[in-house]
């Protein structure tokens, strides 16, 4: 038998951001970092969120030793939530820097804006 991710803790954790960052999209905050925190960081988290039950719910029944199928699966759930996570940091970052102005004449659709440069 695997070990058992922690699914209560995790919904409660997602929850207790998503409930964070909603009361912040009810602020006064500019359309770029509500679109940032909405259609990125929350969207991201419901994908962490899911992610994270599956390789529960799959490891939970899983048997030694992994088959093959199997183990490419719970990868791509690993990758799912990974990619997620640091878009969600990404998706923070970029609220951050619309809302408080950190760089000007910020525009993330340009590509050679998408840089640390």
């Amino acid at each position: 038998m695997f070990g058992k991710i922690d699914r209560n803790h995790i919904l409660e954790l997602h929850s207790s951001i998503r409930e964070h960052f909603l009361l912040r999209l009810r602020q006064d905050l500019c359309e770029d970092a509500k679109r940032h925190l909405h259609r990125g960081l929350m969207v991201r988290l419901g994908m962490r969120e899911e992610a994270a039950l599956i390789l529960d719910k799959e490891l939970s029944k899983a048997q030694n030793p992994l088959s093959h199928y199997l183990s490419i699966r719970l990868t791509l759930f690993l990758n799912a939530y990974y990619l997620n996570l640091t878009g969600s940091l990404d998706n923070l970052a970029w609220a951050l820097t619309y809302q408080h102005r950190l760089k000007d004449n910020i525009n993330g659709d340009k590509p050679e804006q998408r840089s640390l440069q």
